[in-house]
């Protein structure tokens, strides 16, 4: 339906992510309207996890989402930023990927395919490689993960728990996570706290109804955990009826859109 032009006198309206940048081109595209942001896989330090940010475009995303207008027919692109703001976009194009997230699945994909040589050999010949003290890093947390063993030379090999994650597209300590869940035979648990792990927290705080908030909070509270306490509310909000949803969370202070991420997250790690 994209690429089908409208009947006359409808007017085509295409909402798009960061895949028509490059991977599509809408040959009855006239006009642009490019919000300036983009959502983006960083490390936060803090969690030692992968997040999806909302985050400002890159010169190089600007002038690519301009480029979309007139590629067949003259065009204007709208971006929703000044002048001044547009030329002070911090960084001209996005650092590659493997500079920005950390490199535990990196490495073990690297060994699954079976590289016999130390990782960070294999990896020193990518076109733009991380520092070396980086990929030891990962070397070393997936040693203490049990995914790795490593030798005295300074080689690795997989373990077959390493074997395990290296199949999952996800995080290796959630991984493991995940697999002990099954072990346990508490997965569907293990599943929804990796989904929370992985999104933000459904507890709102506003800042009039503070008390209020903490106190709906502190009736889903399992213990000191505040990954039971997430998961209590989670499964007290999925065990409702569609229709009933909305008004359960706006009474506790849960926000939907954060419920809803992570269903879906759920859903996705499961597959």
């Amino acid at each position: 339906r994209v690429f089908a032009h409208p009947p006359p006198g409808v007017r085509k309206v295409v909402l798009a992510t960061n895949i028509a940048e490059t991977s599509i081109t809408v040959d009855d595209c006239a006009y642009v309207i490019d919000c300036a942001r983009m959502k983006e896989v960083r490390f936060d330090a803090a969690r030692r996890m992968e997040s999806l940010e909302d985050v400002p475009v890159t010169r190089a995303n600007a002038k690519q989402r301009r480029g979309r207008a007139g590629r067949v027919r003259p065009g204007v692109a709208f971006h929703l930023l000044t002048s001044h703001a547009h030329d002070a976009l911090a960084l001209p194009a996005q650092p590659p990927e493997v500079h920005r997230v950390p490199l535990e699945r990196l490495v073990l994909t690297v060994k699954a395919l079976g590289y016999v040589p130390p990782v960070a050999d294999v990896i020193s010949h990518l076109l733009e490689p991380p520092p070396v003290p980086a990929v030891r890093r990962a070397v070393r947390e997936l040693e203490l993960l049990d995914a790795l063993e490593c030798d005295a030379s300074g080689g690795e090999e997989l373990t077959p728990l390493g074997a395990h994650l290296a199949a999952l597209p996800i995080d290796a300590r959630l991984g493991k996570f995940i697999l002990l869940g099954a072990v346990f035979d508490v997965v569907d648990e293990a599943l929804t706290i990796a989904a929370t792990l992985s999104s933000r927290s459904p507890f709102l705080s506003p800042f009039d109804k503070r008390e209020l908030a903490d106190a709906a909070k502190r009736a889903f509270a399992i213990g000191q955990s505040d990954h039971l306490t997430t998961l209590h509310a989670y499964t007290a909000y999925d065990s409702l009826p569609q229709s009933e949803r909305y008004d359960f969370a706006r009474q506790h202070f849960l926000g939907v859109k954060s419920l809803q991420t992570i269903g879906g997250l759920k859903r996705q790690l499961l597959e």
